[in-house]
């Protein structure tokens, strides 16, 4: 239960992974490391949430939507 509304929900769940498109973009132009599937979940682990949160700011999103990317592991 939350304050979150259906609308705002379905919103954030569909943008909780929008970091990792701009990994996935790098990840195509650099073959190296789509070969190497591991290095691939690291760099996503490491780098979607805080690029996600990026994303969303500059998009102007509230502060607490911005911070559902940060959340999510």
């Amino acid at each position: 239960y939350s304050q979150v509304s259906p609308d705002q929900a379905t919103l954030l769940g569909m943008l909780h992974t929008i970091g990792t498109l701009p990994v996935l973009t790098y990840a195509e132009d650099n073959q190296e490391i789509l070969e190497h599937g591991d290095l691939l979940d690291q760099l996503l682990y490491e780098f979607h949430p805080k690029l996600g949160y990026a994303i969303l700011k500059s998009w102007q999103f509230p502060e607490e939507y911005c911070q559902v990317p940060l959340g999510y592991i």
